[in-house]
């Protein structure tokens, strides 16, 4: 499970990401949201919830729900359930050094405009097999593709503007 964390920043909605350490063993320097494996026993809710404790020092507690996207298979063939939360307003994220290099804010309003998108090729499968063009979106020094963008899309098609579809 992952969580689309939603935080307002001087008034303006903006979604938190994280981008992962470059020398980590997966997905290595992408952008994410925070999230992981299920512990046994836990919901997807309390996995999001845990996970974005661990990656980015935010409690559960400073965290509204507000619903699940659609679940979706990740490159890597994971199966992720990404939730919306709202974050407290007094949040300050403090991103764990093993696991992500910083934490990344993203205007909704850059994110809801579709010119800042970019369909691009993506390397093959391990196969060799050739991959779908995907969403791509440059922000800050960082680029958001993959599951994080395909979560993005549906969260704007959903919430914003029901031209985002693929």
């Amino acid at each position: 499970a992952v969580l689309l964390p939603l935080w307002e920043i001087d008034g303006a909605d903006h979604v938190l990401c994280t981008l992962r350490r470059h020398d980590l063993p997966h997905h290595a320097g992408q952008v994410s949201f925070p999230g992981g494996s299920r512990d046994p026993g836990e919901s997807p809710e309390e996995t999001a919830l845990r996970e974005t404790c661990e990656e980015v020092g935010i409690a559960p507690a400073q965290v509204q729900i507000l619903g699940a996207l659609t679940p979706r298979r990740s490159v890597a063939n994971h199966h992720v359930v990404p939730l919306v939360g709202r974050l407290d307003r007094k949040v300050e994220p403090v991103p764990d050094p093993g696991e992500v290099a910083r934490v990344l804010t993203v205007p909704l309003s850059v994110l809801a405009d579709r010119s800042q998108w970019e369909w691009r090729d993506v390397a093959p499968r391990p196969d060799g097999s050739k991959r779908p063009a995907m969403p791509h979106l440059d922000h800050d020094g960082a680029t958001v593709w993959g599951l994080t963008a395909w979560c993005l899309w549906d969260f704007l098609r959903r919430g914003v503007d029901d031209s985002f579809r693929w």
